[in-house]
């Protein structure tokens, strides 16, 4: 029920899928698939819901997490080895400075019958194809915060069907702007 909720609220919205780089967002040829984030305006009181319940199946605190960001997958169509840790810059475009590292990624399998489409750990020689309500969990970063670079993985081409997948990348501090951290003393 929660999964057709999600897909059914962005459908509408979605939009050739970005890569973060030192400059803003912007198309990359390794990441075909089609994406649409779930900013502040438009959540209402079911996805709020379904944010703190992958939020605590992470065990972290909502504001932790990014914006939700919805991804649609059609034949053809993957997203080539990489990691989602992100590189600092000066401008704090990927706001690892005010925000921290993308510690952890839940990936949140949306639905099923397609074919092809699996998620894979090159590195580690894994590979993971969710059903319906399923979520992947894994770490970008060691406690440090160093990039773990194992946590490279893909998500394979889709040869039959749509993939619909939620993602929620999870950062070291408070990601939500409208959030104040207290002092520490």
């Amino acid at each position: 029920m929660q999964c057709d909720y999600l897909i059914a609220l962005s459908a509408p919205l979605m939009q050739p899928s970005k890569v973060v780089a030192d400059s803003g967002s912007l198309h990359a040829g390794y990441r075909t698939s089609d994406g649409a984030v779930i900013l502040p305006a438009v959540m209402d009181m079911p996805l709020v819901q379904i944010l703190f319940k992958l939020s605590s199946a992470a065990g972290v605190a909502p504001q932790q997490g990014e914006f939700l960001s919805l991804l649609r997958y059609r034949p053809g169509q993957e997203y080539r080895p990489h990691h989602d840790y992100l590189t600092a810059d000066e401008a704090d475009y990927s706001q690892v400075g005010r925000t921290g590292q993308r510690a952890l990624t839940m990936l949140t399998y949306l639905n099923e019958g397609y074919a092809g489409g699996e998620t894979d750990f090159p590195d580690l020689n894994v590979r993971f194809k969710g059903g319906t309500g399923d979520a992947l969990l894994f770490a970008n970063t060691d406690e440090q915060g160093a990039p773990l670079p194992d946590s490279r993985h893909a998500g394979i081409a889709v040869e039959s069907g749509e993939k619909w997948l939620a993602t929620l990348w999870i950062r070291e501090k408070t990601f939500w702007p409208w959030v104040v951290e207290e002092a520490k003393a």
